[in-house]
Formats: C-alpha cells, structure tokens, sequence
C-alpha cells in the first residue's frame, strides 16, 4: 500500500517543461501500479506454481526448478567440474522459512560428497526474482552462487 501512495504522490507532483504527454504518463503510471498490485497479491503468477532459475560459476551450470507450494526444489548440475550431469532434490530445513540451511536426499547429498561439494545455504529474494545459494567447492571454498528467473516451469 505504501508503494502505491508513493507512487500517485510522485504522479501529483507538477512535472518539469520537458515533461511525457499526459496519455503516456498515465499509462506508464497504470502499468507501474498494475505491477505492484500483482505482485503484492501473487496474481503476477511468481508467488505459486512450479519456477525455474539458472545461473553459474567455475564451469558449471546450475538449474533449479523450485515448486513455490511445497518449497522442494529439483537441482540441476551440469559441467565438467562436477564430472557431466548430477540431479537431486533439497529443501529448506524449515519449510516455512524463505532462506536458510539447505537439506538434500540422500542419493543426491551422496553424488556432491564424491565431488567434495556441498550446498550450505539457499535464499529466495522475491523482490529480485533471484535465488542465492552457498556452496562449498574444492579449491576454491565457499562461493555464492545467484541464479535468475527465467520463467514458469511447464
């Protein structure tokens, strides 16, 4: 709510000369609100369903696809660092929580110790629409690791 009231307070504020014509200003004005309102309410369709991130670092590619209901999360490992493709599925340890100690099954968690790799940590930021995951890796230690929503998985 607070967004919104600064958002119409800037739109009363007299605009300079070399001000946008005021159809285009409106409309810019209604899409702005029209994105707040959605993602406040979840209707923007990021707050539910099944999303998916990628992102990567030191040779490998990470994709998680993070079913927003249930909070599990089916991670995807692909590059020569980790010997070509490792899959599983982690989860927060509290299942309430949005960032926090991660949990992995038991194949999975298996696979990363015969990499020497661990997953410390993970974070949703709705805001950025970005997932942050803390890793530990040979050589290198600990790492963070940002991967960028690309959409909905199908």
């Amino acid at each position: 709510m607070l967004a919104v009231r600064l958002l119409v307070s800037a739109l009363c504020v007299q605009q300079p000369p070399h001000h946008v014509p005021s159809a285009v200003a409106l409309r810019q004005a209604v899409g702005a609100v029209r994105a707040v309102v959605m993602s406040a309410t979840g209707l923007d369709g990021f707050s539910s369903g099944v999303q998916q991130f990628q992102g990567g670092m030191l040779g490998v590619r990470a994709r998680v696809t993070l079913d927003m209901d249930t909070r599990k999360a089916r991670i995807e490992l692909r590059g020569a660092p980790m010997g070509g493709y490792v899959q599983g599925v982690g989860w927060l340890s509290d299942p309430k929580a949005e960032a926090g100690k991660v949990v992995v099954d038991r194949e999975f968690a298996r696979k990363l110790a015969r990499r020497f790799v661990g997953i410390q940590h993970a974070g949703l930021n709705r805001r950025t629409r970005t997932v942050t995951v803390t890793v530990t890796v040979p050589i290198f230690g600990q790492q963070t690791l940002v991967l960028q929503h690309v959409g909905r998985a199908v």
